[in-house]
């Protein structure tokens, strides 16, 4: 995905209609002012080379000049890193596999016009259906899931730690002992639910299916 073309530049591919587009940037990444601490996206020194990788923050610098030349409708008019400023996940899923997207609602419009019995009789599955969309994280193909206005949502105590309008990545989903469990984190390395939090501040934690179908409003990935 990444190329070094020489000079400190580098080649991102992205995919805009199903094509490759490669969009040019270099590897200046921006800084919070009067340090050196980078002002988005970061990694670790994972290899332990004694230097950052630097592979997130130049694909997120290329994907904001992709969206400058390729704009989701509504947002012709930003620039820089505003252009790719509160997006939806399966959009970006499509960016980075040139594959189609798709966004699952957890509580769809039938969910919120049927009396819950009715809407299970019509529907019997579809909890399941979304349990299985969710599994796709172990078979390979990511997932991410996304919170919405948590100031409509009724359930604060479970809410409480999460971020909103926030996509988190799903790790892996399990059963135990019969429940449900779906094992996330949050991109940024740190910030847990506290009803949920393990001891431990890197951002992963494990919920409820139950639990999670309160908190979150959608699911994004493959298409499949």
């Amino acid at each position: 995905m990444i190329k070094e073309i020489g000079d400190n530049k580098y080649a991102v591919c992205f995919f805009h209609e199903g094509k490759p587009r490669w969009i040019k940037v270099d590897g200046d990444l921006p800084q919070k002012l009067n340090t050196s601490k980078p002002l988005y996206a970061q990694t670790s020194d994972s290899d332990k080379d004694g230097r950052p990788e630097i592979w997130a923050p130049l694909i997120e610098k290329a994907y904001a000049r992709f969206r400058e030349k390729y704009p989701l409708p509504g947002k012709e008019d930003r620039q820089g890193y505003q252009a790719m400023h509160f997006g939806h996940a399966h959009i970006a899923y499509e960016a980075l596999t040139g594959l189609k997207g798709k966004r699952v609602e957890l509580v769809d419009k039938l969910d919120k016009s049927l009396p819950p019995i009715v809407n299970s009789l019509l529907r019997p599955s579809r909890q399941d259906d979304l349990w299985n969309y969710a599994c796709g994280v172990n078979r390979g193909h990511p997932i991410v899931a996304g919170t919405g206005d948590f100031s409509e949502n009724p359930h604060k105590k479970l809410c409480a730690g999460l971020i909103g309008k926030h996509v988190y990545t799903v790790l892996k989903t399990f059963t135990r002992n019969g429940d449900r469990f779906v094992q996330l984190r949050n991109p940024w390395g740190s910030g847990e639910p506290r009803l949920n939090h393990d001891g431990t501040n890197d951002g992963v934690f494990v919920m409820r299916w139950n639990d999670f179908m309160k908190t979150f409003c959608h699911l994004s990935g493959r298409d499949r």
